[in-house]
């Protein structure tokens, strides 16, 4: 017979994990597409040195 209860707390523990998993792939694009906005700001941009 099923542990309804361990089964539950699977469930809620592989559904927190993957909603932390989730917010880390969303940080990751951000952070890649502010990196690539910053690098063609920076070649459009002549360097002030």
């Amino acid at each position: 017979m099923l542990d309804y209860h361990k089964t539950r707390n699977d469930i809620e523990f592989l559904r927190e994990r993957q909603s932390r998993e989730i917010a880390l792939v969303v940080c990751d694009t951000v952070v890649f597409i502010l990196h690539q906005v910053d690098a063609e700001e920076l070649r459009a941009t002549p360097l002030l040195l």
